[in-house]
């Protein structure tokens, strides 16, 4: 049992939250616990280490990975497969050596993909937080903002433009000062 507790633990200082190299640093042992003790759910931190990091770009291979593969591959198979992005290791995909594969990829178009998961339909969403006009979400890290009505205009589910006020958002990695705008969030 401490070995199982030991490795997984390692699997979140490495790979899922990878901040210092030869190092499991206080961040992802917060994340396993809440992970391990109270059983919650990893996806936020993990979406919001995504969008507060994606310029680093460190060890999201895996991710793009699979978002590159339902969004590719998926849209053909709506219908057999209830949630391709949980399934996607058994969505059939053709054989294709390297350049086959490196023609198909230099081919795409913005038509090869699909922007939004066919296979979740929500009957409401969530536009705002609170006070603030978007919807501020809390990583291991940071915060950062997100603006749903943005998200649905790009997707073209609306034809509402959203306001400056709906656009400016936040976007900090926790330091001393700003625990006021941390506290804020946090009641919102």
């Amino acid at each position: 049992m401490i070995f199982n507790k030991t490795l997984a633990l390692i699997l979140f200082g490495k790979i899922l939250f990878p901040f210092h190299e030869k190092v499991i640093d206080h961040v992802a042992i917060d994340a396993f616990f809440a992970w391990d003790v109270h059983l919650k759910s990893l996806v936020l931190a993990v979406f919001v280490d995504t969008l507060i990091t994606v310029d680093f770009m460190r060890c999201y291979n895996p991710l793009l990975y699979v978002w590159a593969y339902t969004h590719l591959f998926a849209k053909d198979h709506m219908g057999k497969l209830l949630d391709p992005l949980r399934r996607f290791p058994i969505i059939p995909t053709p054989r294709k050596y390297v350049m086959a594969w490196k023609s198909e990829m230099e081919n795409c178009t913005e038509n090869s993909f699909t922007w939004m998961c066919p296979w979740f339909r929500p009957s409401q969403v969530l536009i705002r937080c609170g006070k603030f006009p978007n919807l501020p979400l809390m990583g291991l890290r940071g915060c950062i903002a997100y603006s749903s009505r943005l998200v649905l205009r790009q997707l073209g589910r609306t034809q509402t433009l959203p306001n400056l006020e709906e656009l400016r958002g936040i976007c900090f990695f926790y330091a001393s000062g700003q625990q006021s705008l941390i506290d804020a969030i946090k009641e919102a």
